[in-house]
């Protein structure tokens, strides 16, 4: 483990995370018919590499296909750095995670968080491939 890349990987994760149009990513899922879709989405909240969670609706095809499987990866890359992370993914309904995951640019798609059709991503990662400028670094989280 690198752990100079992980604190810089958790810093470009975190500073997306202060605003929904920096913390673009891309999220890979699995359809019905096992083949690799990716989505570009906004990330809600994180703690670095720990864990990320995105707001999205229960129709959605993001929806749907974790229905059929957890499997997922996400990157965020630039110029600069490719972070990619590769791991499991869960709806989640509660009100308090729709509560923390809400940001500015929800209410472009759903009415609030009581919206019955809002809900939480939350994607745990279990392991990692970083690039930031010349270093590099794979493995577990």
């Amino acid at each position: 483990m690198n752990n100079k890349l992980i604190t810089k990987a958790n810093e470009i994760i975190m500073d997306g995370t202060k605003d929904w149009r920096r913390g673009i990513c891309t999220l890979a899922l699995l359809d019905k018919d096992g083949f690799p879709t990716v989505s570009t989405l906004s990330l809600a909240k994180a703690d670095g590499i720990k864990w990320l969670t995105f707001a999205t609706g229960l129709d959605s095809n993001k929806a749907q296909r974790i229905k059929n499987s957890d499997k997922a990866s996400v990157c965020f890359n630039s110029e600069h750095y490719n972070i990619t992370l590769v791991g499991t993914i869960s709806i989640l309904t509660d009100p308090q995670t729709k509560k923390d995951t809400w940001y500015d640019g929800c209410e472009h798609h759903f009415s609030g968080v009581d919206d019955p059709n809002y809900c939480a991503l939350k994607f745990t990662p279990h392991r990692y491939c970083i690039f930031i400028g010349e270093d590099e670094a794979e493995g577990s989280v």
